[in-house]
């Protein structure tokens, strides 16, 4: 009976962290889409010199260099 009992309670730790690890994943993707939103609103900053830059600007104001 205790290698029945092992085992039933080995397959629903399994599910228990396979289900809690598909809610993390859901729930850091949904972060990652408030992350994204939020610096899409900040705006980004210059790759060379490190100017921040506006959200519409195509060039950094400091040094010219483009947006990627």
């Amino acid at each position: 009976m205790g290698f029945l009992r092992r085992r039933v309670r080995r397959a629903r730790r399994r599910a228990f962290i396979a289900g809690a690890a598909a809610g993390a994943a859901a729930a850091g993707a949904a972060a990652a889409g408030t992350k994204a939103k939020e610096e899409s609103k900040k705006g980004s900053f210059c790759v060379k010199c490190g100017e921040e830059l506006r959200p519409e600007s195509k060039f950094c104001p400091k040094c010219g260099t483009p947006k990627e």
